[in-house]
C-alpha cells in the first residue's frame, strides 16, 4: 500500500470520526433544546399526541425548510395552538436531529 493510500485511509477514517462527533453533538444539543424551549409541554417524541402532535416521523411529512418556518412563524401557517419560538435556523435543525435520532423501545412479549 502506498503513503498516498495510507494518507487518504486515515483522513477518511477522522472525516468519518468527525461527522460522528458532529452528528452527536447536535443531538446532543438538541434534546437540551428540545426540553429547556418547552417543547415537552405539548410534544413528544414516540408517546403520542399531546396538545401537539408526536414528533417522530415530522421530517417524513414536512421540509426542513417548512418545519424551521412554522416553528418561528406558526400563525403563517393557518390556526394553530403553538406560539412562535424564538429560535435560530441551527438550534431548529439541531432539534430535528435528536428528533431523528429517536429509536423506540423494543417490547418483549411474555410468554
Amino acid at each position: 500500500m502506498s503513503l498516498l493510500q495510507k494518507l487518504a485511509k486515515r483522513l477518511f477514517f477522522l472525516s468519518f470520526i468527525l461527522a460522528i462527533s458532529v452528528s452527536v453533538n447536535a443531538q446532543t444539543e438538541g434534546e437540551q433544546i428540545f426540553k429547556s424551549s418547552g417543547c415537552t409541554a405539548c410534544h413528544t417524541i414516540g408517546g403520542g399526541k399531546l396538545v401537539g402532535p408526536d414528533l417522530v416521523g415530522v421530517q417524513d411529512r414536512r421540509s426542513e425548510d417548512e418545519i424551521i418556518k412554522f416553528v418561528q412563524n406558526p400563525g403563517d401557517f393557518g390556526i394553530t395552538l403553538m406560539p412562535p419560538q424564538s429560535l435560530d435556523a441551527d438550534e431548529i435543525k439541531a432539534v430535528l436531529s435528536y428528533i431523528e435520532s429517536y429509536v423506540p423501545e423494543v417490547k418483549e412479549e411474555v410468554v
